[in-house]
């Protein structure tokens, strides 16, 4: 009879621990998807009210260092750590580009030298209409410590899939995640058609401070998460999941991102062999073993409301939720063996 009661206990104790974790593991999804939402809307805003400044319409002279958006550009870039980038291109080919060094990748991308913080790359057109590129680093005070000058650069934005979608479109336009050549992290740009017509502005996030947002919302003591796309493709996973991945900037399908079957984590890869979503749903609880040990994890949708086919996995071993189970079950046996003494 003790052993019937143990078991009893047992089995509901350990139900009561999985819907727990899927409980838990829910509100760190949402958590994630409203921060997400969050940071789109705030740009989306930004870009919606910049397209619509005139200054921002007129095409740079020369090496764009007097270009009348400038200063509000920078201002923008010093503000806003997940910005990568501001640009403007116009349909005569002229571009104006506004970045901050920020770490050795950038820095190396635009050959930049140590003193640089801000790189100014212009495309402008000089009376013979020929395109010439200017690019010019500027320190912490905008002084500009380091130039360079190109004739005929193979770079054109109105062969870019931001200008080209933003031109025919009528509102802010969000791209697909890819990998940023120059810091070979994840990140989207949103684009927005000038007022005139005549040009697109865009700006280009990273997805790098996300890894931190997932770690910082932790389910279990041994929760990892990861976010990925329709494609089965990782854009970023929690700074405390170890991926021993041979390539780590191996491509996707052409947008740079690795793919989940490329990874070298065993929990990436279980989630992508049984909890796959569909391009509308997320799969939602799940449950798998990764090298004989039982997972608990769940699938959710992040960042629907503008357009995003994104999912994040949340995944903790088993015993996170069950470990005081045993303990509990460890004093019950402890108890019944002195009582039938």
């Amino acid at each position: 009879m003790t052993a019937v009661i143990i078991w009893t206990n047992h089995h509901e104790a350990s139900a009561a621990a999985e819907r727990t974790a899927d409980q838990l593991f829910q509100e760190v999804s949402a958590k994630i998807d409203e921060r997400l939402n969050r940071l789109l809307g705030a740009v989306k805003a930004t870009v919606d009210t910049a397209s619509a400044v005139p200054s921002l319409a007129d095409e740079p002279d020369f090496d764009g260092l007097a270009y009348p958006a400038l200063k509000a550009m920078i201002r923008f870039l010093e503000a806003r750590p997940h910005v990568y980038t501001v640009a403007a291109g116009f349909s005569s080919g002229a571009f104006i580009q506004v970045l901050l060094a920020r770490g050795n990748a950038a820095k190396a991308a635009f050959d930049a030298p140590e003193a640089a913080h801000f790189v100014v790359r212009t495309i402008s057109l000089d009376r013979d209409g020929n395109r010439i590129q200017y690019v010019r680093f500027l320190d912490r005070d905008r002084r500009v410590v380091a130039a360079r000058t190109e004739k005929d650069p193979a770079y054109d934005p109105r062969e870019r899939i931001w200008y080209r979608n933003a031109l025919v479109a009528e509102e802010t336009v969000f791209s697909d995640p890819f990998i940023f050549a120059a810091l070979k992290k994840p990140g989207f740009t949103a684009s927005r058609r000038l007022i005139g017509g005549g040009g697109v502005i865009s700006v280009a996030l990273t997805l790098s401070d996300m890894g931190e947002l997932l770690a910082a919302q932790p389910a279990s003591p041994n929760a990892v998460a990861f976010v990925f796309n329709a494609e089965q493709e990782i854009l970023v996973r929690s700074s405390n999941l170890i991926d021993r991945t041979a390539d780590p900037d191996a491509p996707g399908d052409g947008s740079g991102l690795p793919g989940i079957g490329q990874s070298g984590n065993a929990i990436v890869q279980a989630v992508g062999r049984v909890g796959m979503p569909s391009d509308s749903a997320a799969s939602g609880a799940l449950r798998f073993d990764v090298e004989g040990q039982p997972f608990l994890a769940r699938v959710e949708p992040v960042g629907a409301q503008f357009g995003f086919r994104q999912f994040v996995a949340v995944a903790a071993p088993l015993t996170d939720f069950t470990e005081h189970i045993a303990r509990m079950q460890q004093r019950n046996v402890a108890t019944s063996l002195i009582a039938l003494a």
